[in-house]
């Protein structure tokens, strides 16, 4: 397991995520064979659409490949699922206004 530093009191200039899921969405994540690992099944996102998400989260080296830390994603993840039950809740305020019906 990766382990990094995520004590508040060492993160200087820190705020919400905003505009997480937009983000997440201009990804795709793919299922694959790994051509390295014996053809073996797999998913991730793409380096490539990693770092449109999370510039540090990935790098390419000298030969062009794309190295990621797949972990990078999980704080815009958490924040997406976030956006995603505000907006629920403001859909579901609406329906039992607009409703007169009583659920049992």
């Amino acid at each position: 397991m990766k382990k990094t530093l995520c004590d508040l009191k060492y993160m200087r200039d820190h705020k919400p995520i905003e505009g997480a899921l937009e983000k997440l969405m201009e990804t795709t994540p793919v299922e694959y064979r790994d051509v390295q690992m014996y053809g073996m099944r797999n998913a991730a996102v793409p380096g490539q659409d990693i770092v449109k998400v999370v510039e540090t989260g990935a790098y390419k080296d000298g030969v062009g490949m794309y190295f990621a830390d797949q972990a990078s994603l999980v704080p815009y993840l958490v924040a997406a699922v976030k956006e995603l039950a505000a907006r629920v809740a403001v859909l579901e305020a609406k329906k039992g206004r607009g409703s007169s019906k009583k659920e049992e």
